[in-house]
């Protein structure tokens, strides 16, 4: 489970050019289908030690994991123990940071952002990037000169294989897929000084209106994952539900740029943690549905492993990640488009989105729960 992040194309289509030799990716770009299976997965018994005889690189993999899914809870608690202890005149320096933000540096997150290549590059991301491993398959090169949007599912608890084929670029892979793009998110994360300026570097904008006008407006192209925090509400091992219908929006703004319109899909997205189960109704699930429409985020309970133990944790478990890059669609310039063209088109890529699932589904399902055990194929539903 130690291969580097590449790029495959997938059967029939030509391979994209290779990046400089890097001795710590042995995988490369070539012109091979698609595995026909995926890797054995290993069934763990409950409070599973894993401390034993476990290779050196396996465990740099894993706190390099660590790390990065600790990274927001350690920003807020550092900052308070710093405002608390006024550590180094800290408080001083926050304030005059907030200030600045507020003051001179207003929404630099919905004019492009700030992208920095060697942030990008970090080589901890590449250790992230193995430990599932992460890799990507392009069906149809895109066309650089043109806008588009790539509208990626599911979204997972945190979108894991979004993060990782289009933030991180630790082996070029960024210059291979051959847009100039921006990844969007929620813009309670641009609210925070310091933590702007880092996801701003891995290349991170709003996921606002005005963002994405800017960005189409000016060639550039979008990562967009559709569901949101709605579908992160839906994020279970063996179940694929995905939002679509009521993202309107996306389709209003592929037509109002004529943007090409790219379906995405994650093959183990959903198979990365558990979730205590919220059904509708529950008690859990109103205080969730609650603190979603106040923040525009959802608080899951996740159910993931341990450094030492594969039973209980906030890690997620090791799953071959795949995202495939559809054939792009082709959308009609239509400066204000009626509902009835927005629901037309929303339909034709509801149906690519679907035949891009079942393209490559039966090669690419793990047909396993989050403890190795097997479980029944995922179910496809597309909800309101």
């Amino acid at each position: 489970q130690g291969l580097a992040r590449h790029l495959v194309p997938a059967a029939g289509v030509s391979a994209m050019p290779k990046a400089g030799k890097r001795a710590a990716s042995p995988a490369k770009v070539s012109g091979e289908a698609l595995p026909t299976s995926p890797e054995p997965v290993v069934e763990h018994p409950p409070y599973t030690c894993s401390c034993v005889q476990v290779p050196c690189k396996r465990r740099v993999e894993m706190a390099s994991v660590a790390v990065v899914v600790s990274l927001i809870a350690v920003y807020f608690v550092l900052t308070a123990l710093a405002l608390w202890f006024d550590f180094l005149y800290f408080r001083v320096v926050f304030l005059a940071l907030v200030a600045w933000q507020i003051l001179l540096d207003r929404s630099p997150e919905t004019r492009g952002g700030r992208p920095v290549s060697w942030v990008r590059r970090i080589p901890l991301f590449q250790h992230v990037i193995d430990y599932f491993p992460i890799e990507m398959v392009v069906e149809e090169p895109l066309d650089a000169s043109k806008p588009h949007i790539i509208a990626a599912h599911p979204h997972g608890i945190i979108g894991v294989g979004v993060i990782g084929n289009f933030a991180y670029d630790p082996s070029g892979q960024v210059a291979r897929i051959g847009l100039d793009y921006r990844v969007c998110t929620v813009g309670i994360h641009f609210q925070l000084p310091l933590w702007r300026e880092f996801i701003m570097a891995l290349g991170f904008v709003d996921v606002s209106r005005a963002s994405l006008n800017y960005l189409l407006g000016s060639g550039r192209s979008a990562v967009v994952v559709l569901g949101g925090a709605q579908e992160a509400l839906e994020a279970k091992p063996g179940v694929c539900r995905l939002v679509v219908e009521k993202r309107r929006g996306i389709i209003r703004m592929a037509l109002a740029h004529g943007a090409r319109l790219v379906p995405c899909y994650t093959w183990g997205e959903n198979e990365l943690w558990g979730q205590v189960d919220n059904p509708e109704g529950s008690w859990l699930r109103w205080g969730q549905e609650a603190f979603k429409t106040l923040f525009k985020w959802s608080p899951v309970v996740i159910v993931g492993r341990g450094m030492f133990q594969y039973s209980v944790g906030i890690l997620p478990f090791r799953r071959r990640l795949t995202t495939v890059l559809g054939k792009p669609l082709e959308m009609p310039r239509i400066e204000s488009p009626t509902r009835e063209q927005i629901e037309e088109h929303q339909k034709r890529y509801i149906e690519a989105l679907q035949a891009l699932y079942e393209r490559h589904n039966s090669r690419l399902h793990e047909e396993t729960d989050p403890q190795g055990r097997r479980v029944s194929r995922a179910t496809f539903e597309i909800v309101a």
